[in-house]
């Protein structure tokens, strides 16, 4: 049987690896007795984490990393962190599905993976990387770790009062309600938030467009609660989002943010309670007429919209409507990289996030395209909150919005 070049360059990177362990024993041996000390510390009592049999079967899955390095070339946080705050891919693999650290000590590279998933699709040996971290971050969750709680506490908390995750919601789009209507639009706490000046003009459109669709009294999603390992099991704003919707009568909702998107796709109870559909793809389904774009266009694919959610054709087709083809970034589609959101959900160190924002708006500048469009509200946020001299930024459906016309 034939050896593809995945394989071909694990096997040959394990080599390099192999050699560099050997030289590294043979030249730098450890002191006497330092080794066993190390185990002692390391497997102390108050450092062992309880696993319930379901936790060990999902990591026999994991220990079949062979540190081959596949996955450290296609991270977008390693390379900005100078691997430093985050060890690479391959590395958590190896370690964390061995034994479990002090979850302290592994703070920066557990909460500082972006969860985008381009680990796990280079990945030789087909192991979920983003999937280790998330069984890591519900253990730390479930000791209630607390360098973790002083980090995450304040923003749970917050959303437990009824808040977004950034705090109070900056626009609730209260005169968009309705008692009944065939769909509702969720905005999110990114929408409500981080951009709610482009929020609203994407319901105006809407409301343009002759759309039936509500606005609901919004709790948060649980984006957070889920990224952390909390998971979604004791947050009440589920319910309450699932009672809204079902009130109003709905039988669609409407989501910009993609990790909402992921989350009412893919977790009970949302998942059984409604159909779930991202803006760009709803969109798509219907005529309009925009006028022709100023600029040249570039598109970036956001991680939970492309790699994670396979939505990656809609958005092109409306960046055609604007009578132009959308300029393909260096990296692009499931070999997007990430925008580097701190958004107090994924990257908690915000020089690496700067560096990985840093790293794909040179690709943005590098395509000689004047306006990035993207689909998601900690992209656009991320985007803006950088140095984009030259570049302007906006959600795709804002800018839709701003190009509609009525007449032919």
């Amino acid at each position: 049987m034939g050896l593809d070049s995945k394989a071909l360059y694990a096997i040959g990177n394990l080599g390099v690896h192999f050699w560099i362990h050997v030289f590294r024993r043979i030249f730098k041996r450890p002191a006497p007795g330092s080794e066993m000390r190390k185990f002692n510390e390391y497997y102390a009592e108050d450092l062992l984490v309880p696993l319930k049999p379901a936790d060990r079967d999902e990591l026999i899955g994991y220990e079949r990393c062979i540190n081959c390095g596949m996955c450290v070339s296609v991270c977008p946080v390693y390379p900005p962190s100078d691997a430093g705050s985050y060890r690479a891919p391959d590395s958590i693999a190896v370690s964390l599905s061995r034994s479990y650290p002090e979850f302290g000590s592994t703070r920066d590279s557990i909460y500082n993976c972006a969860q985008c998933g381009a680990c796990a699709r280079a990945c030789s040996r087909g192991i979920d990387i983003p999937a280790l971290v998330m069984l890591v971050r519900r253990k730390a969750m479930e000791i209630k770790d607390p360098k973790l709680m002083k980090i995450y506490g304040p923003s749970l908390e917050r959303i437990a009062a009824g808040e977004t995750v950034y705090g109070p919601a900056e626009d609730t789009f209260e005169d968009f309600k309705k008692e009944k209507a065939d769909i509702v639009y969720f905005a999110g706490c990114g929408g409500r938030s981080l951009t709610p000046k482009a929020t609203r003009k994407v319901l105006e459109f809407l409301r343009a467009l002759g759309i039936d669709f509500t606005t609901i009294d919004e709790r948060c999603a649980g984006c957070l609660h889920q990224a952390t390992g909390a998971g979604l099991g004791d947050y009440a704003g589920v319910a309450a989002n699932i009672e809204a919707i079902r009130a109003a009568g709905a039988r669609k909702v409407i989501v910009s943010d993609p990790h909402v998107m992921e989350i009412m796709k893919r977790h009970s109870p949302y998942s059984e309670a409604f159909e779930v559909v991202h803006i760009t793809e709803f969109l798509a389904g219907i005529p309009f007429k925009v006028r022709r774009a100023e600029t040249p266009l570039a598109y970036h694919d956001p991680c939970f919209l492309g790699r994670r959610g396979g939505v990656f054709e809609a958005p092109r087709e409306l960046i055609r409507r604007l009578g132009t083809e959308p300029i393909e970034l260096k990296h692009n589609r499931t070999d997007a990289l990430c925008c580097g959101s701190a958004e107090g959900t994924f990257i908690l160190d915000a020089k690496v996030a700067d560096g990985v924002t840093a790293r794909r708006l040179a690709e943005a500048r590098e395509s000689g395209a004047q306006t990035l469009l993207t689909e998601c509200p900690a992209c656009v946020s991320a985007f803006k909150g950088a140095a984009t001299a030259g570049l302007q930024i906006y959600s795709l459906a804002e800018y839709l919005a701003d190009h509609y016309t009525q007449s032919g």
